[in-house]
């Protein structure tokens, strides 16, 4: 990389800033967990940076470590800008209140990197004024959410709950599931329900193709039953009778699942359960249509509980088809 002058070095560090949405989940975190109902914007911003081993930006000379230098200056206003996005998301999603929203009790995020110029024997300032970020000073956390547990809390936020804890869950699922969090946050508790059963639809036929295919490639299992299977799972047959099926075919096969049941601690008996629970909440989500009731009342209580269970039981399928998946 060739560079000649300040006004390519500036270029090359904003090519090179990139906000990741890890980035923005781990400041949002951070203001979450934050034990303090009045947060100064400034100081946490300050200890995220810290708490990232980000380091700061000194002067430094062209044609002098200049890739190095320019890398250090790029990460370090995009941790910057994350920690500005972080706290504006959950500023409009009302998880704080800003103190006073007066323009001058703002304070500009000034994102400036020092670099002197031997060539040219004077030092310049490189101002990236297009990345300058207004902040309040200081935030207060929503009323309604002080009372709430810090597990209760966290779950407002969709991004922290799916993405911390639900490693390797394919994107379709994690989408309906976000959006899932999204109708909750909302008060839309019976969307709510129906979005989650959406992924927990998905992490129930993974499994199921998954065990199939095991169970041909390692153990004989008739090819012309298992293109059967297959196409009856992804067919259009109710999702509660595949359940029923996959329970069944784990179940009744335990000598073929006997390494991942031991492996994941799921045995036949732990996923009937949660076959069971999952026929509950399937129920739930069949109250869409018209004159169709509810098996339990979806009020704002029950459909936290119940979308905590998701989160539960979701992952265990998911950690039973990710195994199923290691053996082939």
């Amino acid at each position: 990389m060739r560079i000649d002058n300040v006004h390519q070095i500036k270029a090359e560090i904003e090519r090179q800033i990139i906000v990741s949405k890890h980035d923005v989940i781990l400041a949002k975190e951070l203001l979450l967990t934050n034990q303090d109902n009045k947060i100064n914007v400034l100081e946490l911003m300050e200890a995220f940076v810290q708490s990232q081993n980000i380091k700061k930006p000194t002067k430094f000379f062209l044609k002098e470590n200049e890739e190095e230098n320019i890398q250090v200056s790029a990460r370090y206003i995009s941790i910057h800008l994350a920690y500005c996005e972080a706290v504006w998301s959950l500023i409009g999603s009302n998880s704080f209140i800003i103190e006073n929203p007066d323009s001058r009790f703002y304070s500009p995020l000034s994102l400036n990197v020092k670099i002197n110029c031997y060539d040219e024997f004077q030092e310049k300032t490189l101002e990236f004024e297009e990345l300058k970020i207004r902040l309040p000073f200081f935030i207060h956390r929503a009323f309604s959410m002080r009372q709430s547990s810090k597990e209760t809390y966290l779950f407002t936020e969709p991004d922290l709950l799916v993405f911390k804890d639900f490693p390797g869950v394919d994107e379709e699922m994690k989408e309906a599931f976000r959006d899932s969090l999204k109708c909750f946050n909302n008060d839309l508790y019976r969307p709510a329900i129906v979005m989650a059963v959406t992924a927990l639809e998905g992490a129930w036929i993974q499994l199921g193709l998954a065990l199939y295919e095991l169970a041909k490639e390692k153990f004989g299992y008739d090819q012309t039953n298992y293109e059967t299977k297959i196409d009856y799972l992804k067919g259009v047959t109710p999702i509660t009778r595949k359940v029923e099926d996959i329970n069944k075919f784990y179940s009744d096969y335990t000598h073929w699942f006997k390494d991942i049941a031991e492996k994941t601690d799921i045995n036949h008996k732990h996923l009937n359960k949660v076959k069971e629970w999952s026929n509950t909440v399937l129920g739930n989500r069949n109250s869409v249509h018209y004159g169709v009731e509810p098996i339990t009342e979806l009020k704002y209580e029950a459909v936290y509980a119940q979308l905590l269970s998701f989160k539960r039981y979701i992952f265990d399928l998911v950690k039973l088809f990710q195994s199923v998946k290691d053996e082939l």
